[in-house]
């Protein structure tokens, strides 16, 4: 996304560009305006040549106004009614420099599109992986019991110790048996 800011920042400072939407409409504007103002100064000329003759210094004002006029037409068409308006486009480069620019915004745009799904995937797996890590969580306080629950030791030893008895009682009477 740097990369495009870049190069819409040289994109700009190259071709004295800001928003290339409002200044074309603010020198098309401009342009009429001036037009406008041209024909009708041309109209008032032509009148001034029916009433006198081309040479009559109430023909000159006008023909002067028309002259400047002119001028300013062509330098707006050009790019910049003065000399030092930095920020004034050509009108024959103005759609060549709306497709650049709005090819440079699209790029940003699916930049940030892309830039905006990866940060999303990105949260969805850090949310998945906080959920498959297993956790342990005590449901009671560990105590440490007074007496031994299990195993009972006095139980244990009095059925080993009846246990013991009857295997011994088997093995003497087998014995006893088998010698006769």
């Amino acid at each position: 996304m740097d990369s495009t800011d870049k190069l819409i920042e040289e994109f700009q400072n190259k071709n004295q560009v800001l928003e290339i939407e409002a200044q074309t409409t603010a020198i098309i504007g401009n342009a009429v305006n001036i037009g406008a103002e041209l024909s009708k100064a041309e109209l008032e000329l032509q009148l001034k040549l029916q009433e006198f003759s081309s040479n009559s210094p109430a023909v000159q004002p006008y023909r002067q106004l028309v002259e400047t006029l002119k001028s300013q037409y062509q330098s707006i068409q050009r790019g910049g009614i003065i000399k030092s308006d930095d920020f004034s486009i050509p009108l024959k480069q103005v759609p060549k420099l709306i497709r650049e620019y709005r090819d440079l915004i699209r790029d940003q745009k699916i930049l940030e599109q892309v830039n905006l799904y990866l940060e999303t995937q990105n949260y969805q797996e850090a949310i998945q992986e906080a959920s498959d890590i297993t956790t342990v969580e005590p449901l009671d306080l560990a105590m440490i019991p007074i007496t031994n629950s299990s195993p009972n030791r006095k139980m244990m030893l009095i059925m080993g110790f009846f246990l013991s008895l009857s295997i011994a009682l088997v093995v003497v009477s087998v014995r006893a048996f088998i010698q006769g």
